[in-house]
């Protein structure tokens, strides 16, 4: 298990708090229409979470969050 880092912006923020109420797995389409969310900075922002292995890119548009315990503050 491990902690997601405290310098997440507030949308990366957003995504993780929006795939953990959907089980921890969510596309990328339904991400973009329930956040509102551009989906050029949508995709940056799932970039970047990858790279910081909080996520992983199961298919073309689909996440999961990888296993964490809880938001290092």
């Amino acid at each position: 298990k491990s902690f997601l880092p405290s310098d997440l912006s507030d949308e990366e923020r957003k995504i993780i708090d929006y795939i953990m109420q959907k089980g921890g797995k969510a596309h990328a389409e339904d991400l973009a229409a329930a956040l509102n969310m551009p989906i050029g900075k949508l995709n940056s922002s799932l970039m970047v979470l990858s790279i910081k292995g909080i996520l992983s890119q199961q298919s073309q548009n689909e996440y999961l969050l990888k296993e964490v315990e809880c938001f290092a503050n």
